[in-house]
């Protein structure tokens, strides 16, 4: 199960939104990057890093005896076999490092090799300066087909998410967001439509087409809040025009990704070359599914407001990961029956995820809300009881109970219940504190520091709904 699930934030309660998770960031970053942004000037430009000092050791004695017997390796026997280990390494390095871009065609190996290295120094514009060379060079030439293969969409497109990762590291989001787009229409131009069945090299292009659109937008989308912020011009050479564009993107991922879920891959074309992974690209590239992409578009319009289009695909994503147990769905993207328990967890995660929008709503839909985190806590604390103890599996369940018994406070706070929401908040700082989950801890202890008080006026409204229009959860039973 994948262990980079971001977006455990906890919410006050002022705020009037429950804590979230992501069942998906690969490769995500942060709205306020940390790195400088270095080639762009609509953006500051700090130092381009901080001076690492040498890490040293001095071997030292204060009962030195020049006449002392001499015992065990000395300094020179020992200073040989360090120098001796450190020329191999360095010489496997050497060749790996040969070896392996002597899978690239020869009119962009020794840039390739160069932007690696930079890379690997966090040399982000050497590095940059580099990878753009070699997609230059690579989209120039006549004969793709001929130099880099019949997969050449998908090699090329490496080199463009290569050059695009780096940019985004260094800060130059606007020119990473461009990129990206040049990758994405590479990826689309010419690609079939789905049929009953694909090529694996189809299969991997389109799949790498989806992650792409989805990465394009989020990025758009940090771009456009640099914007809102003044620390951009409103009009730039890169970057999105608006929304509309970055919604446009979104769609285009989810209905793709919809259209192949029930195509077949040819097992007899499943034997590819894997150029792209010499270049190390990011993890969200190989990491899309239709779950992933249902997840993060739902995200989108749950941050736009637009609960209307977040509900249903909260659900569908649920549905997928959860099953009717005499039923499996293959293609490019195949579930497995009975769902496992990371796929059991990630659907805890989305149903946290619904019962936060449903408190985010105005007015507030508490029974709703509340449903939604009960079924989530249940789902999440079985399959956490079905887990090995100790693994990975279990301490993201454990991640998941820890924000449902959070937010589930926080919901019968809202509803006037402080004895039930102080027995939340008690069993989640208890969880927290055995995870480690220091931030929750924090959350939970001031929520327990607040009940203590004369009660105090909320923030959020609160609503009468029938309880008929609650959704029905018997499916996930």
């Amino acid at each position: 199960m994948n262990a980079h699930l971001a977006g455990r934030h906890l919410a006050t309660l002022g705020t009037g939104r429950l804590a979230t998770r992501n069942i998906n960031a690969l490769g995500r970053r942060g709205l306020h990057s940390k790195r400088a942004v270095l080639a762009n000037p609509q953006f500051s430009a700090p130092p381009l890093g901080t001076h690492r000092t040498p890490f040293s050791r001095t071997i030292s004695s204060s009962s030195f005896d020049p006449n002392a017997p001499k015992r065990g390796i000395t300094n020179g026997t020992l200073f040989t076999v360090m120098m001796a280990i450190g020329v191999l390494g360095i010489g496997y390095g050497i060749y790996e490092m040969y070896a392996i871009m002597g899978m690239w065609p020869q009119e962009v190996r020794n840039d390739l090799r160069m932007a690696l290295r930079a890379k690997q120094k966090e040399d982000w514009r050497t590095s940059a300066a580099y990878f753009e060379r070699a997609y230059t060079t690579a989209v120039a030439l006549p004969d793709p087909g001929a130099s880099f293969g019949a997969d050449h969409p998908i090699k090329i497109s490496a080199i463009a998410l290569s050059l695009a990762d780096v940019l985004e590291s260094a800060g130059n989001l606007p020119k990473a967001y461009s990129v990206y787009g040049s990758a994405f229409a590479d990826l689309t131009n010419g690609l079939p439509a789905p049929s009953e069945s694909h090529t694996a090299i189809e299969a991997d292009r389109r799949t790498r087409a989806i992650g792409t659109a989805l990465k394009t937008a989020e990025l758009g989308e940090q771009i456009l809040h640099v914007r809102a912020l003044g620390r951009a011009p409103a009009v730039s050479d890169y970057g999105p025009a608006d929304e509309a564009e970055i919604e446009a993107k979104l769609n285009w991922a989810l209905t793709e990704a919809l259209r192949v879920r029930n195509v077949k891959v040819n097992p007899t074309d499943k034997a590819k070359e894997k150029e792209s992974d010499t270049l190390s690209l990011p993890r969200w590239v190989e990491g899309v599914d239709l779950t992933s992409t249902m997840e993060r578009v739902a995200d989108y319009y749950t941050r736009e407001g637009k609960v209307e289009y977040a509900v249903p695909l909260y659900l569908n994503a649920i549905s997928t990961l959860l099953p009717p147990q005499d039923k499996t769905t293959g293609g490019l993207f195949t579930f497995t029956s009975p769902p496992s328990i990371a796929d059991r967890c990630k659907a805890a995660t989305l149903m946290n995820n619904l019962s936060s929008l449903f408190a985010s709503t105005t007015p507030v839909n508490i029974p709703q809300a509340t449903a939604w985190a009960q079924k989530a806590l249940e789902v999440a604390q079985k399959a956490e009881g079905e887990s090995k103890r100790g693994s990975e599996d279990c301490l993201e369940c454990q991640h998941v109970v820890a924000v449902v018994l959070f937010n589930l406070g926080m919901l019968n706070e809202l509803n006037k219940e402080p004895g039930k929401a102080r027995s939340c908040y008690e069993r989640a700082l208890n969880l927290s504190k055995v995870i480690g989950m220091h931030d929750a801890v924090a959350e939970a202890e001031e929520a327990l520091g607040r009940l203590q008080t004369p009660p105090h006026k909320l923030l959020m409204s609160l609503a009468l709904v029938d309880h008929s229009a609650i959704l029905n959860m018997e499916h996930y039973e």
